[in-house]
């Protein structure tokens, strides 16, 4: 039993959350549902099987990385629990498991893409890894660049999804998801730095020899502004160019925002370990809401008829 929870710790299944995205551009182009029933459940598993290769390429980055790190680990004192640091799992067998989960993932998005005469399914796929090892060989002692690399690497599963479903995501909504991204970034970082301390943190990681909390607020700020912005933007032009309703979900996207915010303030273990944040009774009752919107508004916009009939501006 101990080596199960062992082998699922290294796997680190909690990030998933992360490769949700590739269902982003099918909800927002009406693809989730339709007519032809065919057509719907061909959709249904391309986005299924590009979610586990999403998954399986995620987990061999964090193999590789435990790999890695391992003597680095054994001297910190809350990583030295990670299965490879404690000696639960073997180097050999991580080895062999990062192999698998790096393989079998680029075989099934390659053929994915042949099946659907588009490779850039697998080059997304591909771009996960690579960038996840630039970031963790390279990127990550640079300041600036460290928090917008792994902002990037969200962008990749949001148009990985897209590949499959032959649509073009919105620019605005792609800049949607950097933006998000890099404030929940920021945010672990920040708290990162609270709990190790300013003055010691360099000891842990390079980079935070160049932050400091003041200017990490500031950025956070900044990122919160635009990703704010942003979203507005994008629910005016839908409105505008085909008479949606996203200006209705607009508090609803301010509630969470600001939410997250205000618990990566109060509850600073939220911000360090993002999937904690779902089990926040705020974060869950106003996601719900929102996603409830976002499909009426999507795939029942009857609903919203009566909105018509309000004066015009």
């Amino acid at each position: 039993m101990s080596k199960i929870k062992s082998f699922i710790k290294l796997l680190r299944p909690t990030q998933y959350y992360k490769n949700a995205l590739i269902f982003l551009g099918a909800i927002f182009a009406e693809r989730l549902m339709g007519p032809n029933l065919s057509e719907v459940l061909w959709t249904y598993f391309l986005l299924f099987v590009g979610f586990v290769c999403f998954c399986m390429i995620s987990s061999s980055n964090y193999i590789i990385n435990d790999i890695l790190d391992i003597k680095k680990d054994r001297m910190h004192d809350e990583k030295s629990s990670r299965p490879l640091a404690s000696g639960e799992i073997s180097k050999t067998f991580a080895i062999l498991l990062f192999l698998i989960f790096l393989v079998v993932p680029l075989g099934i998005s390659l053929f994915i893409s042949y099946l659907i005469n588009d490779y850039w399914f697998f080059v997304f796929v591909l771009l996960i890894f690579i960038t996840g090892q630039i970031y963790n060989l390279y990127f990550k002692r640079i300041s600036v660049v460290d928090i917008l690399t792994l902002s990037v690497n969200y962008i990749w599963r949001a148009l990985g999804g897209c590949i499959l479903v032959n649509i073009l995501i919105s620019p605005w909504l792609s800049l949607s998801v950097f933006l998000g991204a890099l404030f929940l970034v920021l945010c672990k970082r920040r708290n990162d730095l609270k709990l190790i301390g300013e003055d010691e943190a360099y000891k842990h990681k390079e980079v935070y020899e160049i932050y400091s909390l003041k200017l990490l607020d500031q950025m956070i700020t900044i990122a919160t502004a635009a990703l704010l912005f942003d979203y507005c933007i994008y629910s005016v032009i839908k409105f505008i160019n085909n008479g949606e309703y996203y200006l209705i979900s607009i508090p609803i996207f301010f509630y969470l925002v600001f939410r997250y915010l205000s618990l990566i303030y109060i509850k600073e273990d939220i911000a360090r370990k993002t999937e904690r944040a779902f089990f926040d009774v705020g974060i869950i009752i106003g996601s719900l809401i929102f996603i409830i919107l976002i499909l009426i508004i999507i795939y029942f916009p009857f609903i919203l008829d009566f909105i018509s009939t309000l004066p015009k501006l």
